[in-house]
């Protein structure tokens, strides 16, 4: 990998560098004999919009401006190579020298999505013809980037904390559906980035309708703004952060996963995200590396309990585990005096609980004789 430059190679630009001395010498001291005429138009692509009072659907702004210091007359003006009147449109026909000339054309139907081509055509003073032409889309009305809502990711509910995994729900979040395939992830995934009280938010999962982020580890509890980018659109939501917001993993059903039965004595799992805070730390959008001890990998500093049938259940193990980001797991004990069929797991963090889920416990089997 490498590039040899040769005489004249910028460092700044990675360009040559001009040749001033050329520059000057052959610059040209002779005025412009014939305009230069450059065509904008504003908005471009234009989309459709609520009818104004006389029932357009679209409008946009044409702008004419002379750049070569030539004073130049429009002699006739086309919209897909029909004739339109050229001072009925623009108010005049004269374009003064390094001046503009406007029109605003617009349309009340079209049959969308369709690119209409404006023509035009002048001549100088000196006899001098000139002619342009611009090829514009019109589209149906733009669904605008909207966030709808968000929520913990595995519960649903409007909680939220450092480190969760972050629900998204709204419209135009993404033009593609991708979901990462690594760990860390990514800051810019499908056209998207969001940030949260100005700090990147990795993504996971994105889709026109959804997207699921982890809110930064650096996030302090209190109002916090989510920014969505995507293909130069933006949207805004405020929510507020607390120290915890802990939300099991469930079926579709609100059973527990990845086990939804047991019997009192069996150490099951479950998985929560809204943790807050967790030490040692892990850097947001990463996941501990494989190999890493029991006792080094990340938990969360405020204090855990998970009750089942309103028991409190033993734990065996507390932790994020390699590969999961934002996601802890909980390794619990069914208590032996558990009731029996269908119970309420409910897991707090701090002094926050998440919302129940269901686990249902059956009999322990008999001793054989």
């Amino acid at each position: 990998m490498g590039f040899n430059p040769g005489p004249g190679y910028d460092l700044a630009s990675g360009l040559g560098s001009v040749d001033v001395a050329a520059l000057l010498s052959q610059w040209s001291s002779q005025p412009a004999a014939t305009s230069a005429v450059v065509v904008s138009v504003n908005p471009n692509p234009v989309y459709q919009q609520p009818p104004d009072a006389e029932g357009n659907l679209w409008s946009t702004k044409i702008t004419l401006t002379e750049e070569a210091g030539v004073a130049t007359t429009l002699t006739g003006f086309t919209i897909n190579n029909v004739s339109s009147d050229v001072v009925a449109n623009f108010g005049g026909a004269a374009i003064p020298a390094l001046g503009s000339l406007s029109a605003t054309v617009k349309f009340a139907s079209l049959s969308v999505p369709a690119v209409v081509v404006f023509g035009f055509t002048g001549m100088d003073a000196s006899g001098q013809m000139w002619s342009q032409q611009v090829s514009i889309p019109f589209e149906q009305a733009s669904t605008l980037l909207l966030i709808g809502g968000v929520a913990n990711a595995a519960s649903y509910q409007q909680t939220f904390a450092p480190g969760m995994l972050l629900y998204v729900a709204g419209t135009q979040l993404s033009p593609v559906v991708q979901i990462a395939n690594s760990v860390p992830f990514l800051e810019f995934m499908g056209d998207v980035t969001a940030t949260i009280n100005g700090l990147a938010a990795p993504l996971y999962y994105v889709s026109p309708g959804q997207l699921d982020i982890q809110i930064p580890y650096e996030i302090q509890p209190g109002q916090a703004t989510l920014i969505v980018m995507s293909l130069g659109q933006i949207g805004f939501f405020q929510f507020t952060v607390g120290s915890a917001a802990p939300g099991i993993f469930t079926a579709q059903d609100g059973t527990l996963v990845p086990i939804a039965n047991g019997k009192p004595g069996d150490t099951l799992s479950l998985f929560i995200t809204g943790q807050g805070a967790v030490s040692p730390s892990v850097a947001t959008g990463a996941a501990p590396s494989a190999g890493t001890p029991l006792s080094q990998l990340p938990a969360p500093t405020l204090p855990v309990t998970v009750t089942v049938g309103g028991l409190t259940a033993p734990l065996a193990f507390v932790g994020i585990p390699p590969g999961l980001v934002g996601v802890t797991q909980i390794n619990f004990q069914i208590p032996s005096n558990a009731p029996l069929g269908a119970q309420q797991v409910i897991v707090t963090v701090g002094n926050v609980a998440s919302a129940p889920v269901t686990l249902t416990v059956s009999p322990t089997a008999p001793t054989p004789q």
